[in-house]
């Protein structure tokens, strides 16, 4: 029964955060998509002072894009805790869906980093952080493909 509530919490922290990363992407973006589009004079100075203006609004574009990354993580950790919360603790899928959040966290970082080295200065999350959550999912996943293949045989021995 703890199992469950503990789930249930994650779900909930994990709807909060899913909410909070596209918010805070849109907050960046937003201000670049007003002054591309707005034909008044109110967003002319964000034009004016930055220095290829058009390179900007594509890399703030994948940046929007890219946050979604971190919702498709946040998917596949719940789909993981779907497995959990039904009682499913060593399976192939378990392994699977961890190091696919490890390996997405790593290539939304690898991402920011190069935009980084391109011009762009804020980040949602700190870029080491998420590279170090996305290599310790990989290793639990490694940990639940060997628990998987232990309770295979134990399953066959029986």
């Amino acid at each position: 029964m703890k199992i469950k509530k503990l789930v249930r919490s994650q779900r909930l922290f994990l709807v909060v955060l899913s909410f909070w990363v596209v918010q805070k992407g849109v907050n960046f973006f937003e201000p670049w998509v007003y002054a591309f589009f707005d034909e008044s004079n109110t967003n002319e100075s964000l034009r004016s002072s930055t220095p290829r203006f058009l390179l900007q609004i594509v890399i703030e574009t994948l940046r929007f894009l890219l946050s979604f990354l971190i919702v498709y993580a946040i998917y596949l950790y719940n789909k993981f805790l779907s497995n959990i919360n039904n009682s499913n603790y060593f399976s192939l899928d378990n392994s699977k869906y961890l190091a696919q959040c490890g390996y997405v966290l790593i290539g939304y970082s690898i991402s920011i980093y190069l935009f980084g080295v391109v011009g762009l200065k804020e980040h949602v999350f700190n870029v080491g952080i998420v590279v170090f959550i996305g290599i310790i999912l990989i290793s639990f996943s490694r940990i639940f493909l060997a628990a998987f293949k232990q309770k295979q045989e134990n399953d066959l021995t029986i």
